[in-house]
């Protein structure tokens, strides 16, 4: 789950949690985002495990950020045979009429995850790269993924890399803004780009296979160019108020930056880069 919000607050101990104010907006928001991110991806995963999904009951699959759920409801549709698991610190996913194979839980990953050692063949999140700071990346989430997963598994970690391509003036100083907010609370937004070399000096990897994809915002990519602004848009105005707050300025005139932003996506053919890195846990000497 990418973490929306216009409120911050200390959670379970940890560092600052971004927490949604508004479910049904998040819940919109993330769904925008899956559809979004299948068509210019051309797929719901990157990883070679197609025929691994179509061997049967035994395999299990585990979406860490699940959010609504939507992700792991598609996919448990494709392969019913294949037995689904997410997990999210906000319960905004499904509880009732769930599919047999479907299974979600509010946990969270920092207190580790309520799984055995190796329990799952495929080990899926998207978009929390704002979520956790470096030192959490390294010491704590991606030890965690491998742990679950089987040797010969694989992990997959998708999510922008926080910088937001041929943009115009306004669009530069807003983002900039936005990583400089994060950044005060020792969360780095353009943490994707260091992932690959996190999840290699884990030596517990094949080698990362890494993926770039460039996303269109707005008309130049049809109709999903322009879900996929309406998407940086509403993180955008999701955290407004320590937006402005941050950059010294009112509401109004951050709203007057935000609705120029969205005019400079047209003009200036702005684009997102999404990176994507699948790792295959080696197989025990």
């Amino acid at each position: 789950m990418i973490l929306f919000f216009d409120q911050l607050q200390k959670a379970e101990g940890h560092l600052f949690i971004l927490k949604a104010p508004d479910d049904d907006v998040e819940s919109l928001r993330l769904n925008k985002s899956n559809f979004f991110i299948k068509h210019f991806m051309k797929g719901n995963f990157g990883s070679p495990i197609e025929k691994l999904l179509m061997t049967g009951s035994q395999v299990k699959v585990l979406d860490v950020g699940c959010g609504t759920g939507n992700w792991i409801l598609e996919m448990a549709k494709s392969y019913p045979h294949v037995k689904f698991y997410g997990i999210d610190i906000s319960p905004i996913f499904p509880t009732e009429s769930l599919p047999a194979n479907v299974h979600f839980l509010k946990c969270n990953i920092l207190d580790g995850l309520p799984f055995e050692d190796d329990a799952f063949d495929f080990v899926h999140q998207r978009l929390l790269s704002a979520a956790f700071t470096q030192n959490q990346w390294e010491n704590e989430v991606i030890n965690e993924l491998l742990r679950l997963v089987k040797p010969g598994g694989w992990v997959e970690l998708l999510r922008p890399d926080g910088e937001i391509r041929t943009e115009g003036e306004v669009t530069r100083r807003v983002i900039n803004a936005g990583s400089g907010l994060l950044f005060s609370r020792g969360i780095d937004y353009r943490i994707i780009k260091k992932l690959g070399r996190i999840m290699k000096n884990t030596l517990r990897f094949q080698p990362i296979d890494h993926q770039e994809f460039e996303i269109p915002l707005g008309n130049r990519g049809d109709v999903w160019g322009k879900v996929a602004l309406e998407f940086v848009m509403e993180e955008s105005r999701g955290v407004r108020g320590f937006l402005a707050s941050f950059m010294n300025i009112t509401l109004e005139h951050l709203d007057a930056l935000l609705e120029t932003m969205e005019r400079e996506a047209d003009e200036m053919k702005t684009h997102y880069i999404f990176h994507r890195f699948c790792g295959q846990k080696k197989q025990r000497s």
